[in-house]
């Protein structure tokens, strides 16, 4: 910036220096998106910035910036929108639904948008040749019921958070492939099971026979769980641990009817470690010796070894001085753990 003695300031851009202008913005952006979507995005960008470089507000640094062909493509891309989609959330929806029944009419499940609920804000998404996929399983189906969080904006009128949540079936020929979504609000143990018990219920329509879901994984949530154990057992947490109990103390050979819930134990884990450091506050060495022998008992498979991790477990860290049955049980539940750590003796002292 230059003082001319007459009492105007000029100001001036030297070789080299960075130029500062606001932003495209506002009814400028709104006009500038306008013509964008009859012209190249290309074309437009440098007819713009050759006749912003001659002009006075350019040499005054008083322009609308326009920082790269980037920046155009997304007010183009903000000005369709505007033109495609309507401002109510609810109405763009409706017509979505309308579409695909319409585009994707095969029955008996035509479209792809299948229930849609505005308060609570619930979507059930899924088309017939995704349920038809699990057509060629005979044998092994296994689910996964997924919910995640903070990745899609809530309607103006609802006041709980959106959460996407995701069925998928781990097919042979294509890995992990999608069967149904659920867009909700509701995070409860009453809307929750209508979500997988309702695309099962289409599912046996489709596939003219009722399928035998073997397995469902899903995260260390209460919620899902109960909704889980009501949608494919038609029984509460309750009474699902009760048939367990009296499935393993049965013979080995009868058949299993119920659906197994099975949780991610790498959730499982993070969250006892988790509890372990923040609310029992133990010392990091018998944090490490329960966090393994608990690896132990998730990888047992008889309720004997379960018992039998358990009872060392105690002797080790019930006895107030180390003797000849505490250094036995020592070795023995070191021997249980796989060598995955190597607890000394003084650790236990």
């Amino acid at each position: 910036i230059h003082y001319i003695p007459n009492g105007y300031l000029s100001l001036q851009h030297s070789d080299g220096e960075t130029v500062y202008a606001r932003h495209l913005s506002s009814s400028s952006r709104r006009n500038f998106g306008e013509i964008l979507q009859h012209k190249s995005v290309t074309n437009a960008f440098h007819k713009q910035f050759s006749s912003q470089s001659k002009s006075v507000e350019y040499r005054s640094v008083n322009f609308s910036n326009l920082k790269s062909q980037e920046c155009l493509r997304q007010i183009k891309s903000e000005a369709l929108s505007s033109s495609r989609f309507s401002n109510d959330m609810i109405t763009d929806i409706s017509i979505t639904q309308e579409y695909y029944r319409n585009l994707l009419s095969e029955k008996p499940i035509p479209g792809y948008i299948q229930y849609f609920v505005k308060d609570p804000f619930i979507i059930h998404l899924y088309t017939k040749r995704q349920i038809e996929v699990m057509k060629s399983l005979t044998k092994s189906i296994i689910l996964h019921l997924d919910a995640t969080g903070s990745i899609i904006s809530k309607p103006q009128y609802c006041t709980k958070p959106i959460y996407y949540y995701a069925l998928t079936l781990q097919h042979p020929g294509y890995h992990i492939i999608p069967v149904a979504v659920m867009i909700s609000s509701d995070h409860g143990t009453a809307e929750i099971p209508h979500f997988p018990n309702k695309s099962y219920l289409n599912s046996k329509i489709v596939l003219h026979r009722e399928l035998f879901i073997n397995r469902v994984e899903i995260d260390y949530s209460w919620a899902l769980i109960h909704s889980t154990c009501i949608a494919f057992n038609k029984m509460n947490i309750l009474g699902y641990l009760e048939s367990c109990w009296s499935i393993v103390n049965t013979d080995q050979g009868s058949p299993c009817t119920l659906t197994v819930i099975h949780l991610c134990s790498a959730h499982i884990m993070h969250r006892l470690s988790h509890n372990l450091t923040k609310t029992f506050k133990i010392d990091n060495k018998l944090k490490q010796l329960i966090l393994h022998v608990f690896v132990a008992v998730l990888r047992s498979i008889t309720m004997r070894e379960i018992d039998r991790i358990f009872t060392l477990l105690c002797i080790v860290l019930s006895n107030e001085y180390s003797n000849e049955i505490v250094s036995s049980g020592l070795v023995e539940l070191n021997a249980l753990v796989t060598g995955r750590v190597e607890l000394q003796q003084e650790n236990v002292e």
